[in-house]
C-alpha cells in the first residue's frame, strides 16, 4: 500500500494527494497485453527479455514486490534457487558415492540428528 504525497495524473486518472494506492500484482501478472499466453507454465519466460512468453513491459513480474518496501525474503529465495541450479549442475556432470566402510551411518544425536563422523564422498565423472 502506498499513499500519494502529491496530486497526479497516474494512467489518464486524477490521484488526489493523500490516496491509497495499492499495484494488483494479481491482475497484471495474469493480463495477455503484457504477458503472452498468461495462463500458460512457461518458466523459460524468465531467463531473458527476449524469450518466448517474455513480458512485453518491464516491472511486470512483481513476486516479491518492488522498490524499497519489497519483500525481506526475495533475495533470500533468489539465492535459494541459485544454490539449487549448482547442485543440479553437479549431479548431471557427476555421481556420488560413499566410501567403504561408512555403512552403516553413526548417527549424532542433537538438536537435529547428523551423522556423527562426516560423510566422505567420492566424486566420478558422468562420461
Amino acid at each position: 500500500m502506498r499513499e500519494a504525497d502529491k496530486d497526479v495524473e497516474l494512467a489518464g486518472y486524477k490521484v488526489s494527494k493523500g490516496t491509497r494506492l495499492m499495484v494488483a500484482t494479481y491482475a497484471i501478472q495474469h493480463d495477455e497485453s503484457v504477458w503472452p499466453d498468461a495462463e500458460a507454465f512457461i518458466p523459460e519466460r524468465h531467463l531473458s527479455s527476449d524469450a518466448v512468453g517474455a513480458p512485453t513491459q518491464p516491472h511486470a513480474w512483481l513476486g516479491f514486490g518492488d522498490d524499497t518496501r519489497s519483500c525481506v525474503g526475495g533475495r533470500l529465495a533468489m539465492l535459494e534457487g541459485q544454490a539449487k541450479l549448482a547442485l543440479v549442475h553437479l549431479f548431471r556432470r557427476h555421481s556420488y558415492r560413499l566410501t567403504p566402510g561408512q555403512v552403516p551411518i553413526k548417527l549424532q544425536m542433537g538438536i537435529t540428528v547428523g551423522p556423527a563422523e562426516g560423510v566422505w564422498l567420492t566424486v566420478h565423472d558422468r562420461s
